[in-house]
């Protein structure tokens, strides 16, 4: 079930990444909060498992942030380890990183084919949804 939810704030992320190059804090903190107050429950994994998710997620973001990513990156990432928790959320960050590397690729061997200036930004809200879906397509294979 914790998967549904996940893979649904993570795709309206991406959508609206896409599109505006924004991500909504009205998607990132509700999905965090929910997050915690889940693993809180009797269902979830507790709230150590859900509050080290949001720390992880918010250091990478904001060193993220340091260096160009905006600050809706930061609470995405935070609101994906509240539900994802620590161990998931590397291995989602990993993914997002190399499909940010092809993605970036990609993009700029087109543009220089068509000789114009490339993009200067990455929805990288996409990245993290690639990222989720992979990770959950690895756990049901393994």
């Amino acid at each position: 079930m914790t998967w549904y939810i996940v893979f649904t704030f993570t795709l309206a992320c991406a959508v609206t990444d896409y599109r505006k190059y924004l991500i909504y804090d009205k998607i990132t903190l509700p999905a965090m909060a929910t997050g915690l107050l889940f693993h809180i429950t009797p269902w979830g994994f507790g709230n150590k498992y859900a509050l080290v998710g949001i720390l992880f997620g918010f250091i990478i973001g904001y060193l993220g942030a340091i260096f160009g990513g905006g600050g809706g990156d930061a609470k995405l990432l935070m609101a994906i380890g509240a539900w994802q928790g620590f161990y998931n959320l590397i291995l989602i960050i990993f993914i997002a990183l190399w499909s940010a590397l092809v993605y970036f690729a990609i993009l700029h061997l087109y543009y220089f084919i068509k000789k114009q200036p490339a993009p200067k930004v990455i929805p990288f809200g996409v990245c993290f949804f690639i990222g989720v879906v992979t990770q959950k397509l690895i756990e049901v294979v393994l």
